[in-house]
């Protein structure tokens, strides 16, 4: 199955699922309790799933909104987002990428980072960071962020206290991380697990990281890795499901706990599941409505 994308906005309001179509193109549904979960075409035509992240107004973008990203049959990255006067075209970020991308958004008091990373050809993380700073905003060169994923899954990414989160899987098919500190980023390493498909991050309590993944079971079990909740112990715990693709989580932005922690996949039916709740109580996988 290919995996899902997901973000929230950051005034919490609006969460959006974005996907591939069996047409191979991008489609948004917007999941808010008052939308009535009408697909959007976004167009494009992308190997692999997509990936979204919800950026603030007046920082990288006037207006701010939901900006796309996917890996084109070019195996370049490409991206679309939401302007002032609607949807901004697709265009190309470049490199060469061999997985699904996977994107996050950070906004500090003076500055703001949306990040996109994806598997390169050689098997390393590589990533492209557009910064608004005193300013000015403007797109780094691709930079690698190195590792060794297993062929066929991409990074997870996501933003806290304004440290950049990266989870993979190796080779061994163990779940390995990095964050970067003052002191520049730290050295991969594992947190293990056993998972064939891509990861996922969220950021659910106030600096803490939690890496999701699914076991080769079939089933979802998450690991919180960096800080600590009351209640949530050291190493995996299972949250059960029957699924068919990698994962995704929100929120994977935000600073505050009243957001509520989702985990996307697909079931077994080729229809995406969530699993939700107030964290660490998340209240077991539903499908997700799409249509009215």
């Amino acid at each position: 199955g290919v995996t899902l994308g997901a973000a929230i906005s950051p005034d919490l309001v609006t969460t959006d699922l974005v996907y591939t179509g069996t047409d191979h193109q991008v489609w948004s549904v917007d999941l808010s309790s008052m939308s009535q979960h009408v697909p959007e075409l976004l167009g494009g035509k992308i190997a692999g799933g997509p990936a979204a992240a919800w950026v603030s107004p007046g920082t990288l973008s006037p207006t701010g909104g939901l900006a796309v990203f996917g890996r084109g049959t070019d195996n370049r990255l490409w991206w679309r987002h939401q302007t002032s006067s609607g949807w901004s075209r697709w265009a190309s970020l470049g490199g060469t990428i061999t997985s699904r991308p996977t994107a996050a958004y950070w906004q500090g008091p003076d500055s703001a980072i949306l990040g996109v990373f994806a598997r390169g050809a050689d098997g390393a993380v590589w990533g492209r960071v557009e910064y608004h700073v005193s300013g000015h905003t403007a797109w780094t060169s691709w930079s690698s962020y190195g590792g060794h994923l297993l062929t066929g899954t991409g990074p997870a990414v996501a933003f806290t206290h304004g440290r950049i989160f990266l989870a993979a899987v190796g080779t061994d098919r163990a779940v390995w991380v990095r964050h970067n500190s003052p002191g520049g980023w730290r050295p991969w390493r594992s947190i293990g697990g056993h998972t064939t498909v891509a990861p996922a991050l969220a950021t659910p309590a106030d600096g803490g990281v939690v890496a999701f993944a699914r076991g080769t079971a079939s089933t979802a079990s998450y690991n919180e890795f960096h800080g600590q909740t009351a209640g949530v112990t050291a190493g995996w715990h299972s949250i059960g499901g029957t699924l068919t693709s990698g994962l995704t989580a929100i929120p994977d932005q935000m600073e505050s706990a009243a957001a509520a922690t989702s985990v996307f996949a697909l079931g077994p039916d080729h229809r995406p599941w969530v699993d939700t709740g107030t964290w660490p109580a998340l209240t077991g996988w539903q499908q997700v409505s799409i249509g009215p």
